[in-house]
C-alpha cells in the first residue's frame, strides 16, 4: 500500500503544491477506496481505478474551492491558485 499511497500523494502534491493538502487528499482517497473495494471489479489495474478515484478527489476540491467566498481563499499558508491547480489537472488528462 506504500508504494500507492506514494504515487497518489505525489499526484495530489503535483496539482495542489501545497504538501498538507495533499495529504487530506491522499487520505480521503484511501477512505474512499476502501468504502467502495466491493465496486472495484478488476477489469483494470488497481492503480488505475485508483488513480480515478484521485482525479475525481481533485476535481471535488476544485468545484469546492471556486465555490468558496474570496476572502476564505486568500489564505497566506496557500502558495498555488486552484485555477492554476485545475489548469494542471485538465492538461494532464486524455482526449478520451
Amino acid at each position: 500500500m506504500d508504494k500507492y499511497q506514494d504515487q497518489v500523494f505525489a499526484q495530489a502534491l503535483k496539482y495542489t503544491g501545497n504538501p498538507d493538502e495533499a495529504e487530506d487528499i491522499t487520505q480521503e482517497v484511501f477512505l474512499k477506496a476502501y468504502e467502495s473495494l466491493s465496486a472495484f471489479r478488476g477489469e483494470s489495474q488497481f492503480s488505475s481505478w485508483l488513480y480515478r478515484i484521485t482525479q475525481n478527489e481533485l476535481i471535488k476540491r476544485i468545484r469546492t474551492r471556486s465555490r468558496l467566498p474570496e476572502q476564505l481563499e486568500e489564505n497566506p499558508e496557500t502558495s498555488f491558485s486552484y485555477s492554476d491547480m485545475f489548469k494542471k489537472w485538465s492538461a494532464s488528462l486524455s482526449p478520451e
